[in-house]
């Protein structure tokens, strides 16, 4: 794997990887404080947070097989 490649993936699941962000986090930090009590908001944010670190893996995995990181 070399930098144009690097960058390339960047670019193109940086945009991606922002609005799963926002559509996941946007919606609970608006609905979280009137909704949720105080007991279940740490439990729903990392559960969100983790929803949200597998379709970011998910994302920026897409198009890359597992011979590319090897020497």
């Amino acid at each position: 794997m070399d930098l144009p490649f690097a960058l390339q993936t960047w670019r193109e699941g940086f945009l991606a990887a922002m609005l799963c962000e926002a559509c996941v986090f946007g919606p609970y930090n608006i609905l979280a404080f009137r909704v949720l009590p105080l007991s279940l908001r740490p439990t729903v944010a990392a559960v969100l947070a983790f929803i949200s670190t597998l379709v970011i893996a998910a994302l920026t995995t897409r198009g890359v097989e597992l011979g590319d990181f090897g020497p």
